[in-house]
């Protein structure tokens, strides 16, 4: 009969028999468990963990699917053991610097991304990271496939970064394929539903009382905001940093100086849109809108009382209207949430000046 092995701690055979034996470790708090290979490969991958957790000398494993390494083995691996949680902290400061030319206008959605990618793979060697595994995690967000794109392309750009300095040699990211996205029919907004919409609005402002008049004045804002989003297609961002210098009234021509994907864009101002614009500019507070998603999701239900449709779970609300010009991107009916200042040159003052009053009728 064999000699019974002696206890070692945190080595151990999961399946007795097996031959396959585990290691086990704390780190930062958390119970690691990896699988290894022989009861002596185990006890000399714990001794490493130990000393390394120790020392510092090197990258311990935070996850089963991570590496333990030295800084020796770093250093062979050819990129210097740098990490994605550095990698992600600089590419992070370079898309938040001001000087910039090439800032992204969304610094909301990019930030949380990163952060999501750091706690995933911070203490991993950026070098070390397989395309399986980045495919594995973006399928464990449980997230629309469109949204993993994003989050995808994020990664990727990480990377990219660092290669443009010669920080890193790879771009394991560009090896994951792009997830398929089925776009759903267009849904084009009804002449009656637009009506509904409206409605809705007016019964807010009819509702507000004669006393509150900054609040009266601000909602009676918002027809002109559909109106505008309606008939120009505008984006709620493009929409709410328009300047009076980008509308060329006498060519009737909204000059957009930077979309979505970086380019300047043109827009004709139907004559509901002249109109409405004409309206706001001899109004000297600037619109107060509803931006929440509760604040949308209000309206809509109103709108919708009594259709029976449901309400749309992606939260967007895009509805597309009638006609090129026409066409109904904004994810909240094109409002946002003013700041009451007075200001004579803004059309509006865009959504980062929120208050407390998006999606309330009354003050």
């Amino acid at each position: 009969m064999a000699r019974a092995y002696r206890p070692v701690s945190g080595v151990y055979e999961k399946n007795p028999g097996s031959g396959i034996w585990y290691i086990r470790y704390r780190i930062k708090g958390k119970l690691v468990r990896k699988k290894i290979g022989t009861r002596q490969q185990a006890i000399d991958q714990l001794d490493k963990v130990r000393f390394l957790r120790a020392s510092g000398e090197g990258v311990v494993a935070v996850s089963a699917r991570q590496y333990t390494r030295t800084k020796q083995e770093l250093t062979e691996l050819g990129e210097g053991g740098i990490t994605i949680e550095q990698l992600g902290a600089e590419y992070l400061a370079h898309i938040q610097d001001e000087n910039n030319p090439d800032r992204p206008l969304d610094q909301q959605n990019p930030p949380q991304r990163i952060r999501a990618i750091q706690a995933a793979f911070g203490d991993r060697p950026a070098a070390s990271i397989k395309p399986y595994e980045v495919t594995d995690w973006l399928k464990s967000l449980k997230l629309a496939p469109a949204t993993l794109n994003r989050y995808k392309s994020t990664f990727s750009a990480v990377y990219r970064y660092a290669k443009e300095r010669a920080k890193l040699t790879v771009n394991p990211v560009r090896d994951v394929p792009q997830f398929s996205v089925t776009l759903p029919d267009p849904r084009y907004l009804k002449p009656e539903e637009e009506r509904r919409l409206r409605n809705v609005l007016q019964k807010w402002i009819d509702d507000c009382p004669e006393h509150h008049r900054l609040t009266k004045l601000f909602l009676r804002s918002h027809p002109l905001e559909l109106t505008i989003a309606i008939g120009t297609g505008m984006r709620k961002g493009n929409q709410y940093r328009l300047r009076w210098d980008d509308c060329d009234f006498t060519r009737r021509v909204i000059q957009l100086p930077k979309t979505k994907n970086g380019k300047p864009h043109s827009i004709p101002m139907i004559d509901d849109v002249y109109k409405a614009l004409r309206e706001q500019r001899k109004r000297p507070v600037l619109p107060c809108g509803i931006s929440t998603v509760a604040g949308v999701r209000r309206i809509l239900r109103s709108a919708r009382a009594g259709d029976g449709e449901e309400e749309r779970r992606d939260g967007t609300g895009s509805m597309p209207t009638q006609g090129d010009a026409a066409r109904y991107q904004t994810a909240d009916l094109a409002t946002a949430a003013g700041s009451g200042r007075y200001d004579a040159d803004p059309v509006a003052q865009g959504a980062a000046d929120r208050d407390g009053m998006a999606g309330q009728p009354h003050a």
